[in-house]
């Protein structure tokens, strides 16, 4: 059985596994959208673990304790609208969403109105609906800039882009993603970076600049790369290949393809995978294999089939006919006329080939804007635990070197460490929790040391844990958050430097506790300290 028969046996597997977590979706937002009060707050909370616990969140949404009741709900079914969306439920997506809208307005949530217009834009694209879904991304890019929220602005400059690439206007979404490239590029956001760079190489396709487009996809390609982001590499690889099938360098495409194809396979995104398929089996046609072709063409028509997609279909229907033609010539032809009767339905307008050229691009990932929040890979718990002594070892002789006054807190941290050790050893059947707070801490003083941003996601890796159970651990140990503690040490940073370096800045003070914005920084003090940082260091020289 040859490697395409045998993923075509596991398909049905794939979607079968995904309808538990449907069912239990399902059953939690119904309920929630029937119920009141403390009942409903309950379901909300399971709804939100389950996602958390699924990975579709990074951690658990907390609701704010006291929030009214509209505030809860309009949260609740926003996420629900994500959900939807991610499954390609685009009417619940949309059914939901429009609920949060709605409550969100009417409770002045602006980010929560902001991210159902972004969800409920995607949507309504996806369903055809070219007018609203204009019409959302638009008030997306509105409240974006009203809120100064960049990364809300590049969602809405990515679903512009790619709504002109659909409606055969692609030379007015160049304007749209390269200002999504340009703050990408400012915030240094790689991932989102690479996200708007597959945009750009879609774009130059269709406008006949390949060579263009091979460099943006290549660029998106090294980012995702560098990243480990394999599935993401191997998106990035099919859109390289359709710029080398349109350059005619077909050795090129199919080392593309040969490359990509096990990667998509493995990340169940069978979309961009039969999509591959398709790419393979025109390869194969030009070298004259014949028999290989028909079985790419096969095994793509099969996806796309079960996924209603018709343009892609169409593109396998007659890829088959021209394939068979040598051997079954009767077969061949009624793939041509099958070809022939979708391409009639499809091309009723201009619009309607656009828009089902761009439905079946991809999958959701070119104008969804890989949403952090819900599709971060698993890291290899393995590899952290083994890495973690190493790591934490590195950062105890860094920060040593750096910084002496930390010293004594090193120290101690790693004798309740080696206590931690020695008491797990000597009683197996106990698991007490330990202490990360001073860990953590200093993890975060030694990324904000190097100049790197903090990222907390990072300090667990390197603490063997995860962020949702490095919050619980300071949620307990502390009483505060996660975020709370980053300020705490932001702080004493600053008082360190003030009293140490009288005639340091207070512009550089801030800069060297990683807080780019003078006047935040101020403000910040001011509101942990009760003075300004240079009342402080007046108030303090010589202590």
């Amino acid at each position: 059985m040859t490697p395409i028969r045998i993923v075509l046996t596991n398909i049905f597997l794939l979607f079968t596994l995904s309808a538990y977590s449907e069912n239990v979706v399902d059953s939690l937002v119904t309920a929630f959208d029937h119920q009141k009060g403390s009942q409903a707050a309950r379901t909300a909370e399971a709804f939100f673990r389950y996602l958390a616990e699924s990975g579709f969140t990074e951690n658990t949404v907390e609701l704010i304790p006291g929030s009214e009741a509209d505030s809860v709900k309009a949260l609740t079914l926003y996420w629900a609208g994500e959900w939807y969306y991610d499954i390609q439920d685009y009417d619940r997506s949309i059914e939901y969403s429009s609920k949060a809208l709605s409550l969100s307005r009417k409770v002045s949530a602006k980010e929560i109105e902001c991210d159902c217009d972004n969800i409920l834009s995607i949507a309504y694209f996806r369903k055809s609906d070219f007018h609203k879904s204009l019409e959302y991304a638009k008030a997306t890019l509105a409240l974006g800039r009203e809120l100064q929220d960049e990364e809300r602005i590049t969602y809405s400059l990515n679903t512009l882009a790619g709504i002109c690439l659909a409606s055969k206007q692609p030379a007015e979404g160049v304007k749209y993603v390269l200002e999504a490239i340009r703050i990408c590029e400012k915030r240094n956001d790689s991932l989102k970076l690479a996200v708007r760079c597959g945009m750009a190489a879609e774009i130059h396709h269709s406008m006949g600049e390949d060579e263009k487009s091979l460099e943006y996809s290549r660029r998106a390609y090294d980012i995702n790369k560098a990243m480990g982001l394999e599935d993401k590499a191997a998106v990035r690889l099919s859109q390289m290949a359709a710029a080398q099938i349109a350059l005619g360098w077909y050795d090129d495409a199919e080392k593309s393809l040969l490359e990509a194809l096990p990667e998509l396979e493995k990340a169940g995104n069978m979309q961009s995978w039969a999509i591959s398929c398709n790419q393979m089996g025109d390869i194969c046609l030009q070298k004259g294999n014949h028999e290989k072709a028909v079985e790419y063409f096969r095994a793509a028509l099969k996806v796309f089939t079960e996924k209603g997609d018709a343009y892609n279909k169409s593109h396998s229907h007659y890829g088959l006919s021209r394939a068979l033609t040598p051997r079954n010539s009767n077969e061949a032809i009624e793939h041509l006329m099958l070809y022939t009767h979708i391409k009639d339905s499809l091309y009723n307008s201009e619009m309607n080939q656009g828009l089902n050229e761009y439905n079946a691009r991809y999958r959701n990932e070119q104008i969804t804007s890989e949403r952090d929040h819900h599709l971060n890979s698993k890291r290899r718990i393995l590899w952290c635990c083994i890495a973690a002594i190493a790591l934490l070892a590195f950062a105890i002789w860094f920060l040593a070197r750096r910084n002496k006054s930390i010293k004594f807190i090193l120290d101690d941290t790693m004798a309740k460490l080696d206590a931690a050790r020695k008491h797990t050893a000597s009683r197996p059947s106990q698991t007490p929790e330990r202490d990360v707070v001073e860990p953590l801490k200093a993890e975060i003083r030694k990324q904000i040391m190097e100049g790197k941003e903090v990222d907390l996601q990072e300090a667990a890796a390197v603490l063997c844990t995860t962020r949702s159970n490095l919050n619980r651990q300071i949620k307990t140990q502390t009483g505060g958050s996660s975020s709370a503690l980053v300020t705490e040490v932001r702080i004493e940073m600053a008082k360190e430097i003030l009293s140490g370096q009288k005639d340091k800045p207070v512009s550089e003070v801030a800069m060297l506790c990683g807080i780019n914005d003078v006047s935040y920084f101020i403000t910040l003090f001011k509101k942990v300290t009760g003075t300004t940082p240079k009342q402080w260091r007046d108030g303090n020289i010589g202590q």
